[in-house]
């Protein structure tokens, strides 16, 4: 989301955006799903791609992909393996010597 704001492109994966000019989103779109096509790296994502080919609806891809990426067990599982490390490891059993929010960001 953060290069598509920088790149002044956030409105092709909004669905509640109004088109006002036909021919430009439809050249940004297909530039986006070629970005999407090229690198989403995960099988889902490359099958929720493939599978809007025709339409090349960037608004609804995008929701698709980030509920599959939310909903994702290894998601789930990484953010669980980090809350574990963090409550699991005492700041005297590593002899920190710092705040605890250094210890966290470190």
């Amino acid at each position: 989301m953060i290069t598509l704001e920088a790149q002044n492109l956030t409105h092709l994966v909004n669905p509640n955006h109004v088109v006002v000019d036909e021919d430009l989103p439809k050249a940004q779109q297909k530039y986006l799903y070629k970005v999407f096509r090229d690198n989403f790296l995960h099988h889902k994502a490359k099958l929720i791609v493939k599978f809007h080919s025709k339409t090349k609806d960037t608004a609804l891809i995008w929701q698709k992909i980030c509920k599959t990426y939310d909903k994702s067990i290894s998601t789930s599982m990484n953010g669980d393996a980090i809350l574990g490390w963090l409550t699991g490891n005492r700041l005297d059993n590593c002899n920190w010597n710092q705040t605890q929010g250094e210890y966290v960001t470190f």
